[in-house]
């Protein structure tokens, strides 16, 4: 572990609980943070490629109800 991140380790462990408790919290909603949007960002570019081609005719479209159909009639 690099000094200047053992140093920041140390200071934190010193802190009592309630304010450790407090810091976790905080960093592990900056990780949430970044992930949710990392993960909205994927799937925009997903729908997007979709949309374009659905637009372009590059992809046929099938109807929900006969796709579930379909699928209940596949033997087990």
């Amino acid at each position: 572990m690099p000094p200047e991140l053992q140093r920041l380790a140390d200071e934190i462990l010193s802190l009592p609980v309630p304010s450790r408790t407090v810091l976790v919290r905080c960093i592990l909603e900056s990780l949430s943070q970044s992930e949710s949007e990392a993960l909205e960002q994927m799937w925009a570019k997903v729908a997007e490629e979709r949309c374009r081609q659905i637009d372009a005719g590059e992809v046929e479209l099938l109807d929900g109800a006969d796709v579930l159909r379909e699928l209940r009639a596949r033997p087990r």
